[in-house]
């Protein structure tokens, strides 16, 4: 009789598993899109000033439902890190519960426009077969240039300024986390 329990119990944690692992559904992420603009509606107070001055209002859902429709889990938590990264202020973010994370061993910043190797761990990257060393230029990743990668990066690294955003979105190249970058797991 205990393996027969057993056996039912473990049945019924991998069927309520998969059904918990299943995608949003449209009027999920409708709601959660709701959700995130009710939250900004009332407690973002340059919502009037972003709107009249940069055009931007964060009540017009409009532009981000065909995205939302479209989109897989990991499509729409972008499009929820887009609409927060519309507001261009540095202190707004979206963050999603997830550990995974990858980075290299070095890190990088922006010195007279090009993107520099600032600090290196040579425990984990020994010369011999690495040679490159810090103030080396940082051109491009799996195939990437860096520039583009900046671009690409920018709306995870909104900061005070456009500058600021460019040394925070290069520091991203070589370090990176999902839970600000839903698709990393992708690399």
């Amino acid at each position: 009789m205990q393996r027969l329990w057993i056996t039912v119990l473990l049945v019924l944690i991998t069927v309520t598993t998969a059904h918990a692992q299943r995608a949003l559904t449209f009027e999920q992420r409708l709601a959660d899109l709701n959700q995130l603009a009710s939250f900004y509606d009332k407690n973002y107070a340059p919502y009037e000033w972003k709107r009249d001055v940069f055009g931007f209002d964060l009540l017009n859902l409009t532009p981000w439902l065909p995205r939302t429709f479209r989109a897989d889990d990991l499509d729409f938590q972008e499009v929820l890190i887009d609409y927060v990264a519309s507001l261009n202020d540095a202190h707004d973010y979206i963050a999603f519960p997830t550990t995974f994370s990858v980075s290299l061993p070095l890190s990088v910043d922006i010195y007279d426009g090009k993107v520099l190797i600032d600090a290196l761990n040579r425990s984990a990257l020994p010369i011999a077969q690495y040679p490159f060393t810090v103030g080396d230029e940082l051109v491009s990743v799996d195939g990437h240039p860096v520039q583009e990668l900046i671009r690409l990066f920018r709306k995870y690294a909104i900061a005070a300024n456009p500058r600021s955003t460019d040394r925070t979105a290069a520091s991203r190249i070589v370090s990176r986390s999902q839970h600000i970058m839903p698709h990393i797991p992708q690399l």
